[in-house]
């Protein structure tokens, strides 16, 4: 679920990956992991790959704060 083949409902299993990525409790430690050591594949703290490479440009503040907001919005789909 938080390595999907590319090109075999690869969106469908990041879905799943997020919704329990919404509820963890160390996901910003695991995103920060991510980040950290360049983590080119699967699901960290909510995030994609190509997510991940967008806010590595960023500080660590601004990053976990997107990997924040995007599991805030599966929470909330979740509770739908």
């Amino acid at each position: 679920m938080f390595y999907p083949d590319a090109g075999r409902g690869h969106n469908d299993h990041y879905d799943q990956a997020r919704r329990l990525c919404a509820s963890c409790p160390v996901a910003d430690e695991c995103l920060t992991h991510a980040l950290a050591k360049k983590e080119r594949h699967g699901l960290w703290g909510g995030l994609t790959e190509r997510q991940r490479r967008r806010v590595e440009r960023l500080d660590i503040e601004a990053a976990l704060a997107a990997g924040r907001v995007i599991r805030e919005r599966y929470q909330r789909l979740g509770e739908q």
